[in-house]
C-alpha cells in the first residue's frame, strides 16, 4: 500500500495542539522548516492509502490559519 501525505502550513500553537492530536490511523508530524521565521510551522499528516475526504477535513481542521477547505493528499 501506497503512503499519502498532506502537507499543510501552520502557526507554532496550531502545530503543538495537532502533534498531541490522535486522529484514526494518521501519523502526525510538525516541523519547523525555517528557524528564522518562529511562527512558520508544517504539519504533515501520512496515511496508509489514499485517505478519504472527510479525513483530510478533519486534519485540516487541527490547524484553521492553513485556510485548506479542499485539502489534498499526494502519493
Amino acid at each position: 500500500m501506497t503512503a499519502w501525505l498532506l502537507s499543510l502550513r501552520c502557526s507554532r500553537d496550531e502545530a503543538e495542539a495537532a502533534a498531541a492530536t490522535e486522529i484514526d490511523d494518521v501519523v502526525i508530524a510538525v516541523s519547523e522548516p525555517d528557524a528564522q521565521a518562529p511562527d512558520a510551522w508544517r504539519l504533515d499528516a501520512y496515511f496508509d492509502g489514499k485517505p478519504p475526504r472527510d479525513l483530510l477535513r478533519r486534519v485540516a481542521a487541527l490547524v484553521p490559519s492553513a485556510r485548506a477547505k479542499d485539502p489534498r493528499a499526494k502519493p
